[in-house]
């Protein structure tokens, strides 16, 4: 049940992202070829969606861009996961282990990753060690399809890590926050 609300508060945010921006209502929901949800109309419009624990985030664009979102709430995490070596590279490994908070680098590495695969429209794959994370550089190397992402991590949200990635460069815009009313379109 509170993954059906979610998923109808995805789509309400959608429909809000593109009133915003495009200031029309003209469009229909529909998924390309791997299933991701896209709008269909004359403006250019990109969107992508993403919830965890209590948040549920988006980001859009009115130009021809690919851009993806992923959000996860920080929660303990085993440490056969954080060695994994299909998940992280040798050089991503050493950066989760040198911090003092390996748990919060995880989740920095693990959203910038899904981000990008959103971003694709793919889903998560069996071989994540084949998007490698450049932190310093803010890009993500996507051997899966030969291909430079950029990102932006946010941590404005306590208890929570959120990445936005993009296959051309992207500049930080600042987080809007939305309230349940505003989707739901309920007067105050």
């Amino acid at each position: 049940m509170i993954d059906q609300y979610r998923s109808a508060a995805g789509v309400l945010l959608a429909m809000h992202m593109f009133d915003l921006y495009c200031g029309h209502k003209n469009y229909h929901f529909q998924r390309n070829a791997n299933g991701k949800p896209i709008i269909k109309s004359d403006t250019p419009f990109a969107f992508n969606l993403s919830h965890s624990g209590q948040w549920i985030a988006g980001v859009a664009s009115i130009e021809r861009m690919i851009i993806g979102i992923d959000i996860e709430e920080i929660k303990p995490v085993p440490g056969w996961l954080m060695k994994d070596s299909n998940i992280f590279t040798h050089d991503e490994r050493r950066w989760l282990f040198e911090s003092e908070c390996p748990t919060e680098r995880f989740y920095t590495l693990w959203t910038a990753k899904e981000s990008c695969l959103k971003a694709m429209g793919t889903g998560l794959v069996d071989e994540l060690h084949k998007i490698t994370i450049d932190n310093t550089r803010k890009f993500i190397r996507n051997k899966l399809e030969n291909t430079i992402y950029h990102f932006i991590p946010y941590d404005e949200i306590p208890q929570y890590k959120l990445t936005v990635s993009a296959h051309q460069p992207i500049s930080p815009s600042p987080v809007t926050y939305v309230s349940q009313s505003d989707l739901f379109d309920v007067p105050s």
